[in-house]
């Protein structure tokens, strides 16, 4: 049976925000869905709608904008020694967000001899704990709530504005009491 694509379709899929309708090759798509496609802007396409991979959490670009703004507003811009860092003998640093002091001029609070090229992207925490053992190096940014991170032993604890810094390699268990997010960068090798 041939489907038929009516203006009805065309104004279903405007009000969903989308701008593709996916229909076979033999549908029938009346000359007045064409018209009102072409005025919403919304093309019509034949063949199959591409499979995409469900996703984990809702990151857009203003989002991701946002908290890169705000990393740099805390981290860009530091008199030199301003901050208070605490560093694991396994490398880990936790940059404390309340003491990072924005000066004229730019200093790094994790530096390159400490870390390198990143990917980056957004975990949000609910009560509990997870272990891992870290395929990368990563820095995280506690954008809300408390966090604790357990490596070799010592327990390290951070709170919204904290910057951690965590090496490849190690074992950490992390955890909140409370609902968290992190934006974390991560080293791709």
């Amino acid at each position: 049976m041939k489907a038929l694509i009516t203006v009805a379709d065309v104004k279903a899929c405007a009000e969903k925000n989308e701008k593709r309708i996916y229909t076979e090759e033999k549908s029938i798509i009346t000359p007045a869905a064409r018209d009102i496609a072409s005025d919403l802007n919304i093309e019509i396409i034949v063949g199959d709608k591409p499979k995409t991979k469900p996703e984990k959490l809702e990151l857009n670009g203003d989002l991701v904008a946002s908290i890169v703004e705000e990393v740099i507003k805390r981290l860009g811009k530091c008199e030199k020694n301003s901050f208070t860092k605490e560093v694991d003998a396994s490398g880990l640093r936790l940059v404390k967000g309340d003491t990072v002091v924005a000066e004229e001029g730019e200093t790094e609070v994790i530096n390159s001899q400490e870390s390198a090229e990143m990917t980056s992207g957004l975990i949000k925490m609910t009560p509990g704990f997870a272990k891992k053992k870290l395929e990368f190096n990563e820095v995280n940014y506690v954008i809300k709530g408390k966090v604790s991170i357990t490596i070799d032993g010592n327990t390290y604890f951070g709170k919204a504005g904290d910057v951690i810094y965590l090496p490849k390699n190690v074992e950490i268990s992390i955890s909140s009491q409370g609902d968290a997010e992190i934006f974390y960068v991560r080293h791709p090798r």
